[in-house]
């Protein structure tokens, strides 16, 4: 059957509307979004921890922390704008007594600082923003950290770099790097350096010991981002955390929402009706398959064609067309056009 060329073009205009459609409902432009590919999102991240030997996992829901070995396993939460219930609390601190390692990464504000405390760790975020005007990139607010200290979570890293970050109050918690001793902290958030701003180094990246598991935490969670990993050796950073993990925890339960197709998958995945309703669909695709010609067929011919014929009016509804575009001719003229047309009728033979 010969396909027509505007049935072909309007094919192919569909095929590029679901494609679009599809990669945007699987995609995100949340800040900090597992599935946001652009600067701003931490696509990336997952590629870093499959390239470490880690198994990636994006949580949605903290009930999945039970479902790995937590002595085995990195978890990475980023910039958590959400509170946790104690529900949720309960569950992360289990994860870290049975030896679990989490990496906090918080913003100037959010709830980090809540879920160290909840977690019942001692190191805070301090919340001002650390900017330096000597040792930077693009500008003060992107400061070079490069006083790193050794250890298995700084592996390789000479320099950091941070985004409009914050500093760390570690409260005990060994202190892994720190800001050059030009930095300082912008008290009242005018841009400048003020008398009152204070002047020196600033720990910015810290782990502590709880129970038998361990809290990293991070006082700039834009280093994991896309553009990020690029800087400095925020990539290797971010490489060193999860070594020597099989398994990697990306916990966005409590930040930027998950892109639709995501969900959909997720939600489906917990649906034992859902899946049977898939399966069913997809037997039915399979068993309809060889009939494929046929339904194309009957379609093709129900569809209508510039040959068909125009449905037959009888003469008193051509008389109210007439009257209708023709106000002006009076009903014996309609009359001569209604006959003159029955005539015609009667003298051509039909098409069908």
């Amino acid at each position: 059957m010969d396909v027509p060329w505007r049935t072909g073009a309007l094919v192919a205009l569909l095929c590029a509307v679901l494609l679009t459609g599809g990669y945007a409902a699987a995609t995100s432009t949340a800040d900090f979004g597992a599935y946001n590919r652009g600067w701003d999102g931490t696509s990336d991240l997952r590629q870093v921890a499959a390239d470490a030997g880690a198994t990636p996992t994006v949580v949605r829901d903290t009930d999945e922390y039970a479902g790995v070995p937590a002595n085995d396993t990195v978890a990475v939460v980023l910039s958590p704008d959400q509170p946790y219930t104690d529900a949720e609390q309960r569950t992360l601190r289990q994860f870290v007594a049975d030896g679990g390692t989490l990496v906090v990464a918080g913003d100037r504000d959010g709830e980090a600082n809540a879920l160290l405390a909840a977690l019942g760790a001692r190191t805070r975020l301090d919340g001002r923003a650390l900017r330096d005007p000597r040792h930077y990139e693009r500008g003060p607010a992107l400061p070079r950290l490069t006083n790193v200290t050794g250890s298995p979570w700084t592996t390789g890293v000479d320099t950091l770099v941070f985004n409009y970050g914050t500093v760390l109050t570690p409260a005990g918690g060994r202190v892994l790097a720190t800001s050059s001793p030009n930095a300082y902290l912008d008290a009242n958030a005018n841009g400048t350096l003020d008398a009152s701003d204070p002047v020196g180094r600033h720990p910015v990246v810290a782990t502590e010991s709880v129970q038998a598991g361990r809290v990293v935490v991070v006082a700039d969670a834009s280093l994991f981002l896309n553009a990020m990993l690029e800087r400095g050796d925020n990539r290797r950073f971010a490489t060193a955390l999860f070594d020597d993990h099989r398994h990697a925890l990306l916990d966005y339960s409590h930040t930027a929402a998950l892109p639709l197709a995501v969900s959909a998958l997720y939600a489906l995945r917990d649906s034992a009706l859902g899946q049977l309703a898939v399966a069913l669909a997809a037997l039915a695709a399979v068993a309809a398959w060889p009939y494929r010609r046929r339904v194309l067929d009957a379609l093709a011919r129900s569809a209508p064609t510039e040959t068909d014929t125009p449905p037959r009016l009888d003469a008193e509804a051509i008389d109210a067309y007439l009257a209708r575009e023709h106000p002006d001719w009076d009903a014996e003229r309609r009359a001569r056009v209604v006959q003159g047309v029955i005539t015609r009728r009667r003298e051509s033979p039909r098409d069908d």
